[in-house]
């Protein structure tokens, strides 16, 4: 049916509608103002049940349209046509957030901080008046040509969240619920910033942290699994946005952030939240001081072995020959002794000829140390210099199947000149890579670049999760997928898709992409097509 006048309200044209709402464009001919009507069709099955949950959707909008704020969309008035509810409330002319990520799925930083500070702003205020949104998701933030933020459906979200619906189950959108309002729980501001916390996380990372093919999955994943933390889907972000990030999403609503303002706080101040801790002393205590004392210990045996050691490798002292002593011969007296003729003078010998080896005594035929020919000089070896073209990170280098290196930072050593076949290995990021056969040569230096890193998010479609197994250059990725791989070595990488069951059982197909560093990639193996299809998502 369409809708021509809604109350006073000239209705102009549709802008959207869902489960259980209808969005116009209208004009209010009172004052010639546009504003955006929401109609409502309260159903909750008996006549007195639809009669609460119209008054409670009444009282929930009357404490809105009391929420003054630039982040929050005003609402005007109330009232009802036939069998709808409808609610007059701010036109915004813009887009939802979550229409606009679709066209930017990982903006800017800089923008995304204004779009959550904000956001956060308006919740704060909200909160401060005892007022919870309870359904904090990008189709209820507006943005207008300015990106500014607004949050809107403050005032109905406890009427669609209402456990008195038809089916007698809490509605909303499970992606972005808090775990207390999973669970059925009370709720306060702490749940609208988990909520947000969600938000957040998408927009720099292009993923939400908690996914799943059904609404079981997901809740069970917002309950009970921490999810992969931002930096690693996105190498870019400063260690302080993780904290931040980490903090919001906390299970327990004790160890979140208690209201916005001291979130905002850090927010504005996240490059300084990344430093390490300053050193504190221990407090007073047994184990404390065990263990104290056992360090004090070891480092005191350490201290001992280190002198010993020295000890034992200092120069022996320079000793003077020892000459055995002889017994002093007897003096002969003149009459007695025979003379005696004078020994001979040894005559010089000739300067020993280059390359000639003298014997030593004769008959010995043993060579004279000191004469000894040098031996010929071993080729002199190359250098190899490794360097990080980004974030380091542990690398093994091979030749063949030996071992030759292991790394984690810049680092240079020599290796005997001549032929040699490296490859660089490291499971953490997937990385296993030939450098081709290289020809050292005697004091060159060979270079070596590490790969930066990038990320991706390997998928198949929902009816091909049945028996599939992917492999990233020849490791398995862990089940179930989605597989979230938050550190890939930069370069060429293939997949091989292979389905031992299920509907494609039988199935397997390899292919390959090429990832840069910096960049995130959403890939989904196609079985039908038996291809992959890549979107570089930053």
């Amino acid at each position: 049916m369409t809708l021509s006048r809604i109350g006073r309200y000239e209705i102009e044209r549709e802008l959207g509608r869902g489960a259980m709402a209808v969005v116009y464009r209208a004009q209010d001919p009172l004052i010639g103002r546009v504003v955006a009507i929401k109609t409502i069709r309260v159903e909750g099955g008996t006549g007195m049940e639809e009669e609460q949950l119209r008054q409670r959707l009444y009282r929930e909008a009357q404490s809105a349209g009391n929420l003054n704020h630039p982040n929050i969309v005003t609402i005007y008035d109330i009232g009802q046509e036939g069998e709808l509810s409808f609610i007059a409330m701010e036109f915004v002319d813009g887009e939802t957030l979550e229409h606009w990520l679709s066209h930017h799925p990982i903006p800017p930083l800089e923008q995304t901080l204004a779009i959550i500070e904000q956001v956060a702003s308006g919740l704060g205020f909200a909160a401060a008046r005892g007022i919870i949104h309870r359904d904090i998701k990008p189709g209820n933030i507006l943005l207008d040509p300015d990106l500014r933020p607004k949050i809107a459906d403050f005032g109905i979200a406890k009427l669609s969240l209402s456990k008195m619906t038809q089916t007698g189950a809490v509605m909303g959108t499970p992606s972005y619920m808090s775990p207390e309002q999973a669970m059925g729980h009370e709720l306060d501001g702490r749940s609208d910033l988990f909520s947000l916390g969600i938000i957040f996380y998408e927009m720099l990372t292009g993923e939400r942290p908690f996914s799943g093919t059904n609404p079981t999955t997901i809740i069970y994943k917002i309950l009970h699994e921490d999810p992969v933390p931002p930096r690693a889907l996105n190498v870019t972000l400063h260690s302080g946005i993780d904290g931040i990030v980490r903090r919001m999403l906390c299970k327990d609503p004790a160890l979140r952030y208690q209201e916005c303002g001291e979130f905002i706080r850090d927010l504005k101040n996240y490059r300084n939240l990344g430093a390490a801790p300053k050193a504190e002393l221990p407090a007073p205590g047994r184990s404390r001081r065990f263990l104290w004392i056992g360090a004090s210990s070891l480092a005191a045996a350490a201290a001992g072995i280190f002198l010993y050691t020295q000890w034992q490798d200092r120069p022996a002292p320079a000793r003077e020959p020892v000459v055995a002593s002889q017994p002093a011969p007897a003096v002969p007296s003149p009459a007695s002794t025979p003379a005696v003729p004078e020994p001979q003078k040894e005559a010089p010998q000739p300067a020993a000829e280059p390359g000639r080896v003298e014997t030593g005594p004769a008959g010995t035929g043993a060579p004279t140390p000191a004469q000894e020919p040098a031996p010929p000089p071993a080729p002199a070896p190359a250098r190899i210099r490794v360097s990080y073209a980004g974030e380091p990170y542990p690398v093994s280098i091979y030749e063949a199947r030996r071992k030759l290196k292991d790394i984690t930072a810049a680092a240079s050593w020599e290796l005997p000149s001549g032929s040699h076949s490296l490859r660089l290995v490291s499971e953490e990021v997937y990385l296993s890579r030939s450098l081709g056969r290289q020809q050292l040569k005697p004091d060159e230096e060979f270079r070596i670049t590490i790969p930066g890193l990038s990320s991706a998010y390997v998928e198949v479609p929902n009816d091909a999760y049945d028996g599939c197994e992917i492999a990233l250059n020849g490791t398995l990725l862990p089940a179930p997928y989605p597989a979230q791989v938050p550190r890939l070595a930069a370069g060429e990488q293939t997949l091989v898709f292979k389905w031992s069951a299920g509907k494609y059982a039988g199935t397997e197909f390899a292919s390959t992409f090429s990832s840069e560093a910096g960049h995130h990639y959403l890939v989904m193996g196609i079985p039908q097509k038996q291809a992959i299809a890549v979107q570089q998502v930053r």
